[in-house]
């Protein structure tokens, strides 16, 4: 007989994988759409070309690259905007970037708290998908905002370890 793959977890659990892999994808999405469309916003053609097109053109021989790349908001390419321009594209990249960064234990313990609780896990991961959009949503708006998203999310993540050593406990020391 063939077993296949998610057969060995607990019944449900592929809605466990199905919110980990919407967290992987909102990511990306919003990595692809949202900064990349803040980036050309802020390193426009004649943005690039008027202030260091001539820097360019002499130290690489060919124009700076489309989007400013790579510059993250902090390097040569971002030195002529104002303050509030500054600002703006570093809020947008700054939200994304915490993304990127939590993203691995967002991932992790919402598969290994599904192993235990993958109904409850489920819903904490839709959870969690609607309150990261609202931490970049809220950050970009303005960084006092974001804890609208960050709040919740904190929850939904400590659940989780919750459920993992609920769930532990009972694996390891189970009821007589």
């Amino acid at each position: 007989m063939e077993t296949r793959i998610l057969d060995v977890f607990p019944e449900g659990y592929k809605w466990v994988v199905l919110t980990a892999s919407l967290l992987c994808i909102e990511c990306f999405l919003l990595g692809l759409i949202f900064i990349n469309g803040t980036r050309k916003r802020f390193f426009t053609r004649e943005y690039l070309d008027r202030n260091y097109g001539e820097t360019a053109n002499r130290e690489f021989g060919a124009p700076p690259s489309n989007g400013g790349y790579p510059d993250a908001g902090n390097g040569l390419h971002s030195t002529a905007w104002s303050l509030e321009q500054w600002f703006n594209f570093n809020t947008a990249m700054r939200g994304h970037l915490n993304f990127v960064e939590n993203l691995p234990a967002m991932v992790i313990l919402t598969l290994f708290s599904g192993i235990f609780y993958p109904k409850i896990v489920f819903w904490l991961g839709l959870a969690h998908i609607l309150f990261r959009l609202l931490f970049i949503l809220g950050y970009v708006a303005n960084p006092a905002y974001r804890s609208f998203g960050f709040l919740p999310m904190l929850l939904v993540l400590l659940a989780q370890i919750v459920l993992i050593i609920i769930g532990l406990w009972k694996l390891f020391f189970p009821p007589k």
